[in-house]
């Protein structure tokens, strides 16, 4: 029995592998990929260049269910180049701030607590924390 149990493991690893080899590599297709790659595209999405006014964004895209991509829009908001890491540590630097040590997927999952100016020190080092502070009223200029 325990012989049988191996071997239909066994053809089905090797039955999987060779529907992956179809692939090009032993992997599932779309591994390591961005998001979406593991099948075709199901239907074209339109891409504009900045915002589209409400009216024209509302009547094409919202009331009609379809997606559209703005490419660039950021760089037109004033953020885009006023919010560099000098600027976030100067104006909200003693601000205390809530991360978490791994990803949120992850558990259990370890709480640290800092200011700004230290998470924002401390991401450039490259060490693993994830901000999960609310934006706050002072952040948003309220």
């Amino acid at each position: 029995m325990l012989a049988q149990a191996v071997l239909v493991g066994v053809l089905l690893a090797w039955s999987a592998s060779a529907k992956n080899e179809e692939h090009g590599s032993g992997d599932p297709p779309g591994h390591l990929q961005p998001l979406g790659s593991h099948r075709p595209a199901e239907g074209h999405v339109d891409a504009v260049d900045g915002f589209l006014d409400p009216e024209p964004f509302y009547r094409d895209y919202v009331a009609a269910s379809k997606p559209v991509v703005f490419k660039g829009a950021a760089k037109g908001i004033p953020a885009y180049t006023l919010w560099t890491d000098a600027y976030l540590k100067e104006k909200f630097g003693d601000m205390e701030v809530r991360i978490e040590t791994r990803m949120k997927e992850i558990r259990p999952q370890v709480e640290k607590r800092m200011t700004f100016r230290e998470y924002i020190e401390t991401y450039k080092t490259g060490v693993e924390g994830y901000l999960v502070q609310d934006v706050t009223p002072q952040i948003q200029g309220r």
